[in-house]
C-alpha cells in the first residue's frame, strides 16, 4: 500500500472542510468545518497560520468530534475574539467544545476557558504558556512597531522565526516550510499589528483561575518540549503551575514545533486525551 503524503492529506482535508465565512458584530470571521461528531473541537493555531495547521488529526477524530478549524480576524480586542468563537459554536449547533491550542491558541484557549467554562470540555495546550500582565506592554510596543515597519520586513522576520523552530524537524521539513511560507505571504500589515494588539489584549487580563471556576469539571492536558527556546523553561513550568491537576507529556529533545517535530506521538496523546 502506497504512503498518503502530507500535501495528499491536505488536500483530503481541504475537500471535507470547505471553508466557510460569516460576519459577526461587524468582524468577518472565516473557519473549515468538518467531521460528524457531536462534539465540538476548537483548532487554536499559533499566531501565524490558521487551524488547518492541525490537520492531521482529522482521520482520527473526524467520527467523535465536529472540527473546527478558524482563521483568527483582524481583531485586537480579546471580547471581541472570544464572542466570535462562541458565534461559531452557536452556528454548527454546538453545546460544548474541546480545544487544542497551539502557542498562542493556547492563550486564546485558556481566555475562552474562563469566559465560558460552561461550554468547555478538554483542553490541549501544546507549547504554549499562561499569558502575563507585565509583558502586555511589550507587545504593545510591537503593534506599533510592526505598523510602521513595510510588510516585506516584517514577513523576513517571521519566516526566520518558523526557520528556527523548524530547524529540528527532519521529517517533511520542506512541506511545512512551504505551507508557513504561504501563511505568512497572505498575512497583511493590519493583521500582524492587530495581531500583536491581541496578544497584549490577552496578557492585560493575566492567566486564568481555576479557583475562580470552581464547578468546572473538564481537563487539561500539558503537550510540552523541553528544548523548547520560544515558551521557555520558566513558562513551562509557570503553565504547569496554573493547572496543577493537568495531565502533562514532556518530549524530550523537543522544540517549538512539536506537533510537527514528534507528529505521530503528539497525534496520539491529543487523539487518546480527546477520545477517553
Amino acid at each position: 500500500m502506497l504512503a498518503v503524503t502530507l500535501q495528499e492529506q491536505l488536500n483530503a482535508f481541504y475537500a471535507s472542510a470547505p471553508s466557510r465565512s460569516f460576519r459577526h458584530d461587524g468582524v468577518e470571521w472565516t473557519y473549515r468545518a468538518t467531521g460528524s461528531g457531536t462534539q465540538g473541537l476548537l483548532l487554536l493555531p499559533g499566531a501565524v497560520g490558521n487551524g488547518e495547521a492541525f490537520f492531521t488529526l482529522t482521520p482520527f477524530l473526524v467520527e467523535t468530534h465536529r472540527l473546527l478549524a478558524i482563521a483568527y480576524p483582524q481583531v485586537d480586542s480579546l471580547a471581541r475574539l472570544l464572542d466570535g468563537l462562541r458565534a461559531i459554536l452557536d452556528r454548527e449547533g454546538l453545546e460544548s467544545t474541546d480545544i487544542v491550542g497551539g502557542s498562542f491558541g493556547g492563550l486564546v484557549a485558556q481566555a475562552f476557558l474562563r469566559r465560558f467554562p460552561q461550554r468547555t470540555r478538554r483542553i490541549v495546550l501544546s507549547a504554549s504558556g499562561p499569558a502575563k500582565v507585565e509583558r502586555a506592554a511589550s507587545n504593545a510596543k510591537w503593534s506599533r512597531r510592526i505598523g510602521r515597519l513595510p510588510i516585506g520586513v516584517s514577513r523576513v522576520l517571521l519566516r526566520a522565526i518558523v526557520r528556527a523552530a523548524l530547524k529540528p524537524v527532519t521529517v517533511d521539513r520542506e512541506f511545512w516550510a512551504g505551507f508557513y511560507r504561504r501563511a505568512i505571504d497572505a498575512v497583511s500589515r493590519d493583521e500582524l499589528v492587530a495581531r500583536y494588539a491581541l496578544s497584549a489584549d490577552i496578557d492585560r487580563h493575566g492567566p486564568p483561575s481555576l479557583a475562580a471556576l470552581p464547578e468546572w469539571r473538564g481537563a487539561i492536558l500539558i503537550l510540552e518540549g523541553d528544548a523548547d527556546r520560544i515558551s521557555r523553561g520558566s513558562s513551562r513550568r509557570a503553565l504547569r503551575s496554573l493547572f496543577p491537576d493537568a495531565q502533562v507529556k514532556t518530549f524530550a529533545g523537543a522544540g517549538h514545533a512539536i506537533s510537527i517535530e514528534r507528529r505521530d506521538d503528539w497525534t496520539a496523546a491529543v487523539t487518546r486525551f480527546l477520545r477517553s
